[in-house]
């Protein structure tokens, strides 16, 4: 059996200026029609949206579509949707694609819910014939009120847009389902009977094409992982190995952005004429990165030079994470004792480390007695936390589960 789609080295490329992007426009329509081809090469201001991805997608398949903002996911969908054409490549969908875009998108602002209802249809392809029986299961599924039907779509709000819309399509026979970024519609009940309609369609052999942001909606619904980087497809294949690589990437990205600013707070005035950190190290390092495990204990050790006396030194120890970098995971202060002129050394244990697997930066500082004497810091270091298996929560705690039967 043929695939539901077919793509084959398919690649977009845009213009950033409007007025350069027309000209380019109209001058790639005399050559499509005088020469039946698209220029190769990039033209000045033009980049490349998508370049040279193939993809197929079988039966009840569903096919997930991950990246950074920007990598050219909804350009891809909205390719195989049908609304743009590929400048290089090709694509072949067989049935009939509902797609599910912006909240409100193929409405008319004017015409009530009712009417948008059987716009949408007549928009989606449906026979008139047919249109009557599907009304009533799309009032019924988005759960809105006779008299919120009966008033004009201009007055909705985005989240009863975002029912209606979403109620529509998965109510007109799709053979192929397009959702971009279209998941989080309503309460979390409305939510649940949305992924329990897709289950049923995919059941039924429809095949989904989906765009999103959320590792358990990707875990949820898909059965295989398309990962663009930068327009180019990074990797295709099982659904937890792209969530790995598509978050270890954005980690990384935000970690750097993340250091490139602590490097201007390092140009501020510290008390080096009493105190310098040395180093700061661990056992468990690579290429300089700290490396942890959840559950295991994290050993770090710091070299200070104590350039005079210190009657009471204090360590302030942050842990944030590349992804919520203005939250504090870890933020302890602990009382050292005094310090000596000299070297020292301060041994730190965080142990049975609870922090979900991902990328973290350590902030590091030192105060004195009345810790308003701010003395030196390291904000620059980075954590790796690992565990073998993908993991999806916001903190990572063992848990023992017993079942027991009732008589």
């Amino acid at each position: 059996m043929k695939p539901i789609v077919e793509g084959h080295s398919i690649s977009k490329k845009f213009c950033r200026e409007y007025k350069r992007s027309i000209r380019y426009g109209f001058a790639d329509i005399f050559r499509t029609i005088a020469l039946r081809e698209s220029p190769e090469r990039l033209r000045q201001g033009e980049f490349w949206a998508v370049r040279d991805v193939s993809l197929n997608v079988g039966e009840g398949e569903a096919l997930g579509i991950m990246g950074v903002n920007g990598s050219g996911k909804t350009t891809l969908l909205r390719i195989v949707s049908g609304f743009l054409k590929p400048d290089r490549g090709s694509v072949t969908v067989r049935g009939r694609v509902s797609p599910i875009f912006a909240r409100g998108a193929g409405f008319d602002p004017v015409l009530t819910g009712y009417e948008n209802i059987r716009l949408c249809l007549s928009m989606l392809g449906l026979d008139k014939q047919r249109i009557p029986s599907k009304v009533e299961p799309i009032i019924d599924f988005s759960e809105l009120a006779p008299d919120a039907l009966a008033a004009p779509i201009k007055t909705y709000s985005s989240g009863m847009l975002a029912r209606l819309g979403f109620s529509c399509v998965v109510n007109s026979d799709p053979s192929l389902l397009i959702i971009d970024e279209a998941l989080a519609v309503g309460d979390m009940k409305f939510r649940t009977k949305c992924y329990r309609r897709l289950g049923e369609l995919k059941n039924e052999g429809t095949s989904f094409v989906m765009v999103s942001h959320s590792p358990n909606a990707m875990m949820q619904v898909c059965d295989r992982a398309i990962y663009l980087r930068k327009g180019r497809m990074a990797y295709e294949g099982d659904v937890e190995e792209a969530l790995k690589r598509y978050e270890s990437d954005e980690e990384h990205r935000i970690a750097m952005k993340m250091i490139h600013k602590a490097e201007e707070y390092e140009s501020l005035s510290r008390d080096h004429s009493r105190f310098l950190i040395e180093d700061f190290s661990s056992a468990d390092m690579d290429e300089g990165k700290f490396i942890g495990k959840t559950g295991r204990d994290l050993n770090m050790k710091i070299l200070f030079l104590a350039k005079q006396r210190i009657g009471n030194l204090h360590l302030h120890l942050i842990i944030r994470s590349v992804r919520e970098p203005d939250i504090n995971f870890i933020h302890q202060v602990h009382e050292v004792g005094p310090a000596t002129e000299g070297k020292g050394s301060v041994d730190v244990v965080l142990p049975k480390l609870s922090l979900r697997p991902g990328d973290y930066i350590i902030k590091m500082f030192f105060t004195s007695e009345d810790h308003l004497q701010f003395l030196d810091f390291k904000e620059r270091t980075q954590l790796k936390v690992m565990k073998e298996e993908y993991f999806r929560g916001s903190h990572y705690q063992e848990l023992s589960l017993h079942l027991h039967g009732h008589q």
